[in-house]
């Protein structure tokens, strides 16, 4: 019977680690022919660490050390650290083959933490409860470029819950140290103080006496988000006038409260898009069912839970009354703790199975909704889905070496002829981010930090488009991190800057600035669509290539 049972336990680790490593066969397989999530990877977070690798200038902090190359100009502080955990697997290993071991690492760490969590907590459950939970914990799609934000978590909450009670280990003061290294600071920083806030507060009531390892843990984790992300810091206090002063999130007033009601129900049953998506509603239905069975601690995370809920959907109500004239607040926002939602999803989806699988009708139910949560994650995460979609001859998205181009790039490069530090170019119809990718200077690009002149300089450029196009206006001038050369017919969204092959856009009436294009510095214009004439600029020659997503017109800028 022991034979028996070690037999079963071993087989269910041996599905879960190929579990693991499954989404990544594409990687191996197909390498620079599979599919690399665009949105806030390929569009920008990621490509941001190559240019930094490319730059020489990554651990140079100094206060004059300048990205020339980006944006007309940008300091390298408004870039993420070097000693940071994504920059370090691409400074190794290259941007593509450091974005799929610094996403396997991640996933890892979540699987490893999942499994950790689930034992210490439920050690008499059945092995395999700590194995599902660990491979469907690192199945959410998250984005790596933000590091562990995502699939640290669980470490921290063993940590949290073993500080909590008393029961520190010194192991906790390494925890809580490395990990702003691994995580992006946006997304933990405010998740964290507040952590750390409720624990010291409940630590100072329950008692007076001087509990070393915990305060030593709050400085330790205090004393390592000022070394990860001291860039930031420095940034902060050089009287760099960043683009996010004009960020204003409510234009119109007061926000509207029925589309607030909306975004709580769609985290509540969807999680979060930009940190982990994962569809909640049969955890919630399970949940439901397995209420009367839970004890204190699963209702408390179910309460914690329901209040990041209130939070994260309120949240502009509550900015717009109490912060939205507080600069640094409105610039960096509080309602960054959506971070959280995976992680306390999992841990409630394993209560409720824990709670009722001695009842067999429920039992059968739990392991439905486990295996609907398999699937619909597996399937939900689009990197995966295209991979599948690759595999099947049904894709309808760039592959990784077919989106950043390179080698289309190098013969525009070849037929300017000239030196890429002696001149500029912006985009349309592609991110500005392949040309980056690719070595060229660039006016325009997506930063989260830039300067507030270079943003004006951009504006005055397609002043006449905002004016055909007032969606496009906003988006650029009330939030502005995209600074891009617009077209009201190609509009902002998604589409406007991943016009390929087969799609549609068109450019029939273009009004850009002459005179401000010359003020911005740029020189040539690389479009994914044809523009009408103009005197504005001359159409050279377009470029087609089998191994690339697009086909690019060059223009060139045209003297006054």
């Amino acid at each position: 019977m022991r034979k028996f049972y070690l037999m079963k336990t071993g087989l269910y680790r041996y599905a879960a680690f190929f579990g693991l490593i499954l989404p990544f066969l594409p990687f191996l397989i197909w390498q620079q022919d599979a599919y690399v999530r665009l949105h806030d990877t390929l569009e920008g977070e990621l490509v941001w660490l190559e240019v930094l690798r490319q730059s020489g200038l990554a651990f140079d902090y100094s206060a004059d050390a300048t990205l020339p190359n980006i944006l007309g100009g940008l300091p390298r502080n408004t870039y993420p650290p070097g000693h940071s955990l994504p920059y370090l697997f691409v400074h190794a290993f290259g941007m593509f083959w450091g974005y799929v071991f610094m996403s396997f690492c991640l996933s890892l760490i979540g699987f490893l933490g999942m499994r950790s969590w689930v034992k210490q907590t439920y050690p008499q459950a059945a092995p395999e409860l700590a194995w599902a939970a660990a491979l469907l914990f690192s199945w959410i799609p998250f984005f790596p470029t933000f590091g562990a934000a995502v699939m640290g978590l669980p470490w921290l909450w063993i940590s949290f819950r073993r500080l909590h009670r008393q029961q520190a280990k010194p192991l906790d003061l390494a925890i809580w140290f490395l990990f702003p290294f691994t995580a992006s600071f946006i997304w933990t920083a405010i998740l964290l103080s507040v952590a750390w806030g409720f624990l010291l507060l409940a630590q100072f009531r329950k008692s007076l006496n001087f509990q070393p390892l915990l305060w030593g843990s709050a400085f330790a984790w205090g004393l390592g988000v000022l070394l990860a992300h001291y860039p930031s810091f420095a940034l902060m206090f050089s009287g760099f006038e960043s683009h996010r002063q004009e960020y204003l999130p409510y234009p119109d007033g007061a926000p509207d409260v029925i589309s607030q009601f909306h975004s709580f129900f769609q985290m509540a049953f969807f999680s979060h898009y930009h940190v982990g998506t994962l569809v909640t509603l049969p955890i919630l239905l399970l949940l439901l069912l397995a209420w009367p069975y839970f004890h204190k601690r699963s209702k408390f995370t179910a309460l914690i839970l329901l209040l990041v809920l209130l939070f994260q959907g309120f949240y502009p109500s509550l900015e717009y009354l109490f912060f939205q004239h507080i600069d640094v607040i409105r610039s960096m926002r509080l309602d960054r703790i959506s971070t959280l939602f995976p992680l306390l999803w999992l841990i409630l989806l394993v209560d409720s199975s824990v709670a009722i699988w001695n009842q067999i009708a429920y039992r059968r139910l739990a392991i439905l909704v486990w295996a609907s949560l398999f699937l619909v994650t597996g399937l939900g995460n689009d990197q995966n889905l295209q991979n599948l979609r690759i595999a099947l001859h049904k894709d309808i998205m760039p592959s990784y070496r077919s989106y950043v181009a390179a080698d289309q790039m190098k013969k525009i490069q070849w037929f300017i002829g000239k030196p890429l530090d002696s001149y500029r170019v912006a985009s349309l119809g592609l991110s500005p981010s392949i040309a980056q990718y690719n070595r060229f200077y660039t006016i325009d690009g997506l930063q989260s930090q830039y300067p507030l002149k270079q943003k004006h300089r951009l504006g005055n450029i397609s002043v006449a488009e905002f004016k055909k196009s007032e969606p496009c206006r906003r988006y650029f001038q009330n939030w502005g991190n995209r600074a891009y050369l617009f077209s009201a017919e190609l509009g902002c969204g998604f589409q406007a800057i991943h016009q390929g092959k087969g799609k549609r856009g068109q450019v029939q009436n273009l009004e850009w600035n002459h005179a401000a294009m010359h003020e911005a510095g740029l020189n040539y214009l690389l479009s994914a669509v044809l523009l009408p004439p103009s005197n504005s600029y001359r159409h050279l020659r377009s470029f087609h290539n089998g191994d690339s997503w697009w086909t690019i017109h060059l223009y060139e800028i045209q003297p006054l």
